[in-house]
């Protein structure tokens, strides 16, 4: 009986230090996603501002997940999508390697890629959308977006 409340205490320990540990911003939310990369603002990463229900069908926005059924005319009444790419070639950037955050005026997306050996082109790029609040924001399209790899 010991030896399986041992057990049980050490899970427990386990599982609370790993929660306990998790650096989510709550002002961002990061989503893989898929979308038309052929009407974008930045031939670099392929970024671009979805702020209403039209745009986001425009774009062909979609998620690998239930965040599809979200009742988009709500969503966007207080939140805007940042879509971007990041990774390629002999990259490959897992989306729990992406965060951001605002400093000053600009919004910093760090991420952390995989090296891929082998000839360039065998790693995908990575699609993602960053949620953030209009609300607590309003000035969010004039915020510079500054991608930081932190491999370098």
């Amino acid at each position: 009986m010991m030896k399986n409340n041992f057990k049980f205490g050490i899970i427990l320990l386990i599982t609370t230090i790993i929660t306990s540990c998790k650096t989510e911003n709550p002002d961002f939310k990061l989503y893989s996603c898929g979308f038309d990369q052929l009407q974008y603002n930045d031939p670099v990463n392929y970024s671009k501002w979805v702020e209403n229900k039209q745009q986001a069908l425009k774009t062909k926005l979609t998620f690998d997940s239930s965040l599809d059924k979200r009742n988009l005319d709500s969503l966007y009444q207080e939140t805007a999508q940042f879509l971007f790419i990041v990774g390629g070639g002999g990259t490959y950037v897992p989306i729990e390697k992406c965060s951001a955050e605002i400093k000053n005026n600009s919004v910093l997306i760090k991420y952390t890629g995989n090296s891929i050996k082998g000839p360039v082109g065998e790693a995908a790029s990575t699609l993602i959308c960053l949620e953030i609040n209009k609300k607590k924001y309003p000035n969010y399209k004039n915020m510079r977006i500054k991608y930081i790899n932190e491999n370098w």
